[in-house]
């Protein structure tokens, strides 16, 4: 009998130990995950490429946010420097709604000044779907050289999906107004989290899951 609960203890201290272990590596996992999502997020390499693509953002009743107006501006200034002859704007509107953020960027950039035929608009729902409709787009016309504007801290994971849907992808993230977009060390956190977990199951089935917890 004593035996018996002798093992039982030393079982449950290898179970103890064991799950410390593994709650210590997510948490060292996470850190240098959101380390890199910091540092991506201040990284910008904005070259000649094929196409500035717009990823994330919101908009109320056709009026951008201003975490999207910040984008936009980039996207714009982008063209208007001669380093990109497209912009690609993102975003299908959400049930229920009339405006996307695709339609209200395209609005945004005609006008302040940038030429229809310069705007394309994709549709799409998160960070996925977007870059996965603006592939499809570039794709018909011949490119995937792009220059991915998105803010926060989204950056980081915005390269990675890129990547995953054909594109070959250059950082250029726009500056977010303060406390919006996920400026905050809270918005860092899940943003890493949204990473670390997507590099484990895949940023498509992070959608996926996303979509099926609403």
């Amino acid at each position: 009998m004593f035996l018996g609960g002798f093992a039982a203890i030393k079982l449950v201290r290898l179970v103890v130990r064991l799950v410390f272990l593994v709650l210590f590596a997510a948490v060292v996992y996470l850190v240098v995950t959101g380390v890199q999502v910091w540092l991506a997020s201040r990284h910008s390499d904005p070259v000649h490429d094929q196409a500035a693509v717009v990823v994330g953002g919101s908009e109320s009743n056709g009026v951008a946010s201003p975490g999207l107006a910040a984008r936009l501006r980039v996207a714009e200034g982008l063209w208007r420097r001669g380093l990109v002859p497209l912009v690609v704007v993102t975003g299908a509107p959400a049930k229920g709604h009339i405006h996307g953020t695709a339609g209200t960027g395209a609005s945004w950039l005609e006008s302040n000044g940038v030429p229809a035929p310069v705007v394309e608009a994709a549709g799409g729902s998160g960070l996925w779907g977007e870059l996965g409709a603006a592939a499809k787009l570039l794709a018909a016309r011949g490119d995937r050289q792009v220059l991915v504007v998105s803010g926060g801290y989204e950056e980081y994971r915005s390269l990675a999906i890129a990547s995953d849907v054909g594109l070959k992808a250059e950082p250029v993230p726009a500056t977010v107004p303060a406390g919006r977009g996920g400026t905050g060390f809270g918005g860092l956190a899940l943003e890493a989290l949204a990473v670390g977990v997507g590099r484990v199951i895949g940023y498509g089935h992070l959608h996926q899951l996303h979509d099926l917890v609403g």
